[in-house]
């Protein structure tokens, strides 16, 4: 997640609010007796129910962030893993294809899973997925943030964290002969945020830790 890019968003979103209702006028007589009355007779709001949501998801297919190699073997079979520059283990194995997921990859650091990817389908409709997905887990940390990759095609990124894991999704969109955007697939990703942590604190040896969402995490 590149955070510079989404403050750099919200400060505009900001600016925008700001330049909004700008036009003088005169305000309105108040009748203040009228005002007070109606106050004072008036029924308080119900407290807000706060919202329950559900924790971050940590197991795709059996297996879980912090799982160590040895047990993800035991459900997958042999890894084959390479060295990733950025310092951890990226690994594949003889991974069971379902309807819903694909292309499964597991990040490892210190024979540990500290991430989980994988395809999707594309949705019939994003803003349905996104809505579905808010539902279940309240509003994203990280809300659109575009990318493109090599093709060409447009990544659309939506983020949430919570305290023991993070959970993104990417919208892949690519552009037909007609000029149209069309959604082609989703890519989800689990991030185990303790084993993130460790990961970045020796990654960059000196620098105190940061936990993932205040520094450029991948996703």
């Amino acid at each position: 997640m590149t955070l510079p890019v989404s403050l750099v968003a919200g400060v505009g979103c900001v600016l925008s609010l700001l330049s909004c209702g700008c036009q003088s006028s005169e305000p309105p007589a108040v009748d203040a007796h009228a005002a007070r009355t109606e106050f004072e007779s008036a029924t308080p709001p119900a407290p807000e129910t706060p919202a329950h949501h559900e924790a971050l998801p940590r197991i795709v297919l059996g297996i879980s962030l912090a799982m160590s190699r040895a047990d993800a073997e035991g459900k997958l079979g042999p890894l084959t893993c390479h060295e990733n520059k950025a310092g951890f283990q990226v690994c594949g194995g003889a991974v069971p294809q379902t309807s819903d997921v694909s292309h499964l990859e597991l990040y490892l650091h210190h024979e540990h899973v500290i991430s989980v990817s994988y395809d999707s389908p594309a949705p019939k409709n994003a803003w349905d997925a996104l809505n579905g997905l808010i539902d279940r887990f309240g509003q994203p940390s990280l809300s659109g943030l575009r990318e493109r990759d090599q093709s060409g095609r447009l990544h659309e990124i939506y983020g949430w964290k919570d305290e023991q894991s993070l959970y993104s999704v990417r919208f892949i969109w690519k552009e037909t002969e007609a000029g149209q955007s069309e959604l082609v697939g989703a890519t989800i990703a689990l991030w185990d945020r303790k084993g993130y942590a460790q990961w970045e604190a020796e990654s960059k040896p000196g620098e105190p830790a940061a936990t993932p969402d205040e520094s450029q995490q991948p996703i």
